[in-house]
């Protein structure tokens, strides 16, 4: 792997004076400034465009200081975790996911619903909101629906993370934040969605009822250093390409290059990570080095730790799109597959040069043909144009989005009359004739085949596959037993 590098520049971030008494140095970055001014002006949603690490952290600080209560949303509870420890440091914040709650039934809602009174600053995950939509907790007094009107500032972070189906959830999720009571919501991605944003303009406020004003904030880095206040994010990195993936095609290759690294990683002097396109292939790589780097090596592709990234425990860390959202760790070297899809891409080439030049070793099936040096957006619009972009389908979002608008007011029956108004621009209403259909068709199949095991093995299949509709991630695995005729019997259900 010694062919000559592609230098990808850096990036600088210009900064302005700190109006708001928010740093020492007196200055701030002027994304930063631009977020606040958007902020305090009449916006009803905030899209803020900014890398891992660009600051984004100071702009929800200063929402905090406003004094009202803010809610900020994670897609995974690791993020949740790596934010707890940075937030809590100066803010009494509270996490709340479903295993920070204890209590069972009634408790468990009382629980939440506490949590919610006491604390300002709360961060969670968009599936404890979606249970709270769709009535998964035991709340016979339906009062639980008043969560949404509890919060002035809903933040949405690392927001390019959800797709079509859980961005349905996420759309109910803000009309509801903005139409049961006004709240202000803020989506901050480093790749924000355009298609997502024109699902957006559809909606309805409930004063006004035209769509929400929608304001656009960007943390755009300049190549080269302007001023001597212009702050350094993003340092240069040696770009090394290779055809083919990294365990099919360039084991041998890999684990040789790895060598190399050997002594300053047993020193603890360097950390890199592996970022694969398959779980397959990551696994397969990990056994194969494990007797080599075993006390070096940690997997993570979300399948084995189910929580957060281990790099801080063991240098060299192997993954696969689990570590495109959220990994801002101080790595010298990555190896990594292009991704799938352009988005992909933007992402795991971000994890690297972060907080040191480093060198990155990207594999593609692609001919890639480049100056030995290029700027840093000019390298992300040559791979713009060798690759795919993942485009959001808008009408699957806007169907499911009415589906789950139904099951809401399905469920809150007490809250009808308001829940129509607030959801008066979702054409939720054509789902009531199908569902009629489907429960006058279930009594007439229990009338001719009774209460039997068939009977209740094709409820069951309906109701989880409902279940698994009013989910956020749209998966239900659960396993079911019977007893019938003296016999056991098994139903595995997966949606």
């Amino acid at each position: 792997m010694g062919e000559s590098p592609v230098t990808v520049g850096g990036l600088f971030l210009e900064t302005t004076k700190d109006e708001y008494g928010l740093l020492e140095s007196g200055r701030i970055r002027k994304f930063q400034g631009d977020f606040i001014r958007a902020l305090n002006n009449d916006f009803d949603i905030i899209c803020l465009s900014a890398p891992t690490a660009s600051g984004k952290t100071l702009c929800f600080e200063y929402v905090f200081k406003r004094g009202k209560k803010v809610l900020l949303i994670y897609p995974t509870n690791a993020l949740i975790e790596d934010q707890y420890k940075a937030l809590s440091r100066r803010w009494c914040v509270k996490k709340l996911r479903a295993k920070d709650l204890e209590g069972k039934g009634r408790e468990r809602t009382s629980e939440l619903q506490a949590t919610i009174e006491k604390y300002d600053i709360v961060l969670t995950n968009p599936d404890i909101i979606n249970a709270i939509a769709n009535k998964l907790y035991v709340n016979p007094s339906q009062d639980l629906l008043r969560f949404f009107e509890k919060f002035q500032y809903i933040i949405y972070d690392e927001f390019h993370f959800y797709e079509e189906f859980e961005l349905s959830g996420i759309l109910l999720q803000i009309v509801l934040f903005l139409n049961m009571r006004y709240s202000k919501v803020i989506l901050s991605s480093a790749t924000p969605s355009k298609e997502f944003i024109k699902n957006l303009r559809t909606v309805e406020m409930i004063d006004t009822r035209n769509p929400p004003k929608i304001g656009f904030i960007e943390a755009k880095g300049q190549d080269k250093k302007t001023s001597v206040n212009d702050h350094h994010i993003k340092y240069d990195v040696e770009v090394y390409f290779h055809d083919g993936l990294i365990y099919e095609d360039n084991l041998e290759d890999v684990i040789e290059e790895l060598r190399k690294y050997r002594k300053a990683i047993r020193d603890n002097r360097i950390k890199g990570a592996i970022i694969f396109n398959s779980v397959k292939d990551a696994n397969s790589f990990y056994n194969r080095v494990f007797e080599e780097f075993g006390g070096y090596i940690e997997i993570d592709t979300g399948y084995e730790t189910k929580a957060s990234i281990k790099i801080e425990e063991k240098p060299i860390l192997i993954t696969t799109a689990k570590g495109e959202v959220g990994l801002n760790l101080d790595i010298d070297f990555l190896f990594m597959e292009e991704g799938f899809f352009y988005n992909s891409f933007i992402q795991r080439f971000g994890r690297i040069g972060r907080h040191k030049p480093g060198k990155c070793y990207i594999f593609t099936k692609k001919k890639v043909s480049l100056d030995d040096k290029i700027a840093y957006y000019d390298f992300l619009g040559y791979f713009s144009n060798l690759m795919k972009d993942y485009v959001l389908n808008r009408e699957i979002i806007d169907t499911l989005f009415d589906l789950r608008c139904y099951f809401v007011v399905r469920e809150f029956g007490k809250h009808r009359e308001k829940l129509n108004i607030v959801f008066k621009g979702s054409k939720f209403k054509k789902f009531n004739k199908f569902f009629t259909i489907l429960d006058k068709q279930m009594e007439e199949l229990r009338g001719f085949m009774g209460d039997t095991l068939y009977y209740r093995a094709i409820k069951t299949y309906l109701d989880s596959l409902l279940r698994s509709l009013k989910g956020l991630r749209g998966i239900l695995y659960k396993n079911r037993f019977y007893t019938e005729g003296g016999n056991n019997m098994w139903i595995r259900n997966m949606i």
